[in-house]
């Protein structure tokens, strides 16, 4: 029997084992990413210590809260919705911590661009973009979509993206996501109608995959870096090489960094967006033009992305209600006021060993109601829930 664990780390869902390096067993579910983020602080600046200690202590207790240290100083908690925050906030409370300061919850959205079915092959070849800073920097650049099921392939191995970005990531993986890379995009890509993609080849795109320059900063992963330069001497994303790299071509890295972070609508970050590089010449002689090339590339793309149909990606929350027949208009009133993408509504009956704590009977019906709810404000759904006796 173990009474007590002693140790300096102790990580989330810690499995124990006497064998060393072995994988963890992966306890609970998964279901989402938590998507309300809240500042929060004491009253007294003494006590922030014991804060940063108590939010470390609740993180290890409950698996589905992040605490994070933001750049300027400021502790976020980062929690599945707003019945979870005021659940958080009451361990604070319990754990001796009254006198908090709360902020209100930061809704996240992010910046895309989509295709556009209306533009003909021409004004497609005229979204091209270019920069000119006297004689000493040419860019030419495009903008363009990537599709869902790329972006999906991109959130799912942003580990492993992280990790190639270290220069950590075991080979072998690495050409396993290459493959799945290039089979997705090789099926996807060409039937993005009004987009740069549309009814391009396979071996074409197969080479652009090749051409992968860079992938998306840490916040913004699901983003591409290619370069289509002619003839030109590239480190591959892909594997370790000792090709030579061209002078300042890393300020164009930073540029495109620096433009999925602060997108052109309202400088949050990019999603499912893919830059090209069709050319791109620099004086070397010009020694002013190095402090220039990271805001010429940013300005650049977001040039760019304006010739294209900008959205905001909305947080979406996927609810499923299960209720009886006599509260079912009340559930609908409720998730219509959210502006939600209600799904199909099918009949339960429900038994009593499956549901022990409930108040069901053996043959009831009960109507189960999923739906998509985006969060383009504060949720706060529970009063609204305890008015409507759902």
């Amino acid at each position: 029997m173990v009474c007590a664990i002693d140790a300096e780390i102790l990580l989330q869902n810690t499995t124990l084992c006497e064998e060393p390096k072995y994988p963890c067993l992966k306890i609970g579910s998964q279901t989402g990413e938590a998507l309300v983020r809240v500042s929060i602080s004491t009253q007294q600046l003494e006590d922030m210590d014991e804060l940063r200690e108590k939010l470390k202590l609740l993180s290890l207790l409950d698996t589905s809260l992040n605490v994070m240290e933001l750049e300027n100083g400021e502790l976020a908690m980062v929690a599945a919705g707003e019945v979870h925050l005021q659940k958080c906030i009451k361990d604070l409370n319990d754990l001796g911590l009254v006198d908090l300061d709360v902020s209100e919850p930061i809704v996240p959205f992010m910046e895309t661009v989509i295709e556009d079915a209306t533009l003909s092959a021409q004004q497609i070849i005229e979204q091209e973009t270019e920069c000119r800073i006297r004689d000493a920097l040419h860019i030419k650049l495009r903008v363009v979509p990537l599709g869902d099921a790329v972006v999906e392939v991109l959130v799912k191995n942003a580990a492993l993206i992280s990790a190639i970005r270290r220069g950590e990531a075991d080979q072998e993986e690495v050409n396993e996501f290459q493959k799945k890379l290039v089979s997705i995009c090789t099926e996807t890509l060409p039937t993005l109608k009004g987009s740069w993609w549309y009814r391009k080849p396979k071996e074409f795109i197969e080479t652009m995959i090749e051409k992968i320059w860079a992938f998306g900063p840490e916040r913004a992963r699901a983003n591409l870096l290619f370069n289509n330069v002619q003839n030109y001497d590239q480190d591959l994303v892909w594997r370790k090489t000792e090709l030579g790299v061209r002078r300042y071509g890393q300020g164009l890295v930073a540029g495109f960094e620096l433009f999925c972070n602060a997108g052109p609508l309202c400088n949050e970050i990019m999603h499912g967006t893919a830059v090209i590089v069709e050319e791109w010449a620099v004086d070397v002689e010009d020694g002013a033009i190095g402090g220039q090339m990271m805001t010429a590339m940013k300005a650049t793309c977001a040039a760019a992305a304006k010739k294209l149909s900008l959205r905001l990606v909305a947080a979406m929350y996927k609810c499923t209600v299960t209720t009886a027949s006599g509260a079912l208009g009340k559930v609908h009133a409720v998730l219509s006021q959210r502006k939600s993408k209600v799904g199909c509504v099918f009949t339960v009956y429900a038994l009593v060993a499956a549901r022990p704590q409930s108040q069901c009977t053996s043959g009831s019906a009960w109507f189960s109601r999923r739906s998509i709810i985006k969060q383009f404000r504060p949720i706060k759904s529970s009063p609204k829930s305890k008015k409507n006796r759902f």
